[in-house]
């Protein structure tokens, strides 16, 4: 499991290559942080003491959550559907699968004529014709 973490608070990020089960738990921890987070923040804004410095820092948390929220929704917009790529790959497996039983019937079509005691210098002249006409 890959472990990325935003560069201000640490939360956990999702990414591509992790399951799903494991994102989704990590990202309920950043989701539980950002909560407290948001909870502090508000009662600092409804304290009498408040101060402007205070209130910059309370801008610049809530500028940095929302990029962290903007980073975590374009990461789990970029996680594949593994259930779709399943089936994806279940159908290229049997095309791929139909592909070599039609070559080894071409095999065996080829082995027969190969097998079938016909003069070469007619079956040339009539193959040259068939081109001919192609």
């Amino acid at each position: 499991m890959i472990d990325q973490k935003t560069v201000n608070l640490r939360l956990s990020l999702p990414h591509p290559d992790n399951e799903l089960r494991d994102d989704v738990l990590r990202l309920r921890d950043s989701l539980s942080q950002l909560d407290g987070i948001v909870h502090s923040l508000r009662g600092l804004v409804a304290s009498d003491d408040v101060n402007m410095d205070t209130v910059q820092e309370i801008v610049t948390v809530l500028k940095q959550a929302q990029g962290d929220i903007g980073s975590v929704t374009n990461l789990l917009a970029t996680k594949a559907n593994k259930s779709d790529m399943a089936a994806d790959m279940n159908a290229i497996q049997a095309a791929l699968a139909g592909t070599r039983d039609r070559v080894t019937v071409a095999e065996a079509n080829v082995g027969a004529l190969q097998a079938t005691s016909v003069d070469r210098r007619k079956f040339l002249q009539s193959y040259a014709i068939v081109l001919e006409n192609f």
